[in-house]
């Protein structure tokens, strides 16, 4: 199969087929809320390497097999922890909430457990990235370069 024909028989508005392999979904500890996606990235690196040479490997399958799995992980526990709490509204928000795939799964399922969902606008949907190059173009302004033995902790104060 050609790479058109392959983007002529995408699976719903995208390149790749998740049906070619069911990566882990790791749901921790059965009360929890919390995520954890580094045995999937494992088990995509270990299947990558196992299946590269392969005349079927199409990274694109790859690509959209672990984005159901991060969709299924993330959905399925918002639901969970709106259902404890007894909400009524779930909302995303953040760089993952540009994706295509989350934004249809959330709305569909939202909708059959009778919960109202609500996304920003795709233009709303950036990532820190941009946040934090600011950031640092201010603080090197203010400050000038760093020391290695600077903080990198990921919630340290920007102002």
């Amino acid at each position: 199969m050609t790479l058109q024909e392959k983007h002529l028989t995408r699976w719903p508005n995208y390149w790749g087929s998740p049906a070619i392999h069911k990566f882990p979904r790791s749901w921790l500890d059965p009360d929890s809320f919390d995520f954890s996606f580094s045995g999937l990235k494992t088990s995509v690196l270990n299947y990558v390497n196992s299946n590269k040479k392969n005349d079927t490997f199409s990274i694109e399958d790859v690509c959209a097999a672990f984005e159901d799995a991060v969709v299924d992980v993330l959905v399925t526990k918002t639901l969970k922890a709106a259902q404890k709490y007894n909400l009524t509204n779930v909302t995303i928000g953040g760089g993952v909430s540009a994706n295509r795939r989350l934004r249809e799964v959330f709305q569909q399922r939202c909708r059959q457990n009778s919960l109202t969902f609500f996304a920003p606008e795709l233009s709303f949907c950036t990532d820190n990235g941009a946040m934090i190059a600011f950031s640092g173009k201010h603080q090197f302004k203010e400050k000038g370069t760093l020391s290695v033995n600077d903080d990198v902790y990921s919630r340290s104060r920007l102002g």
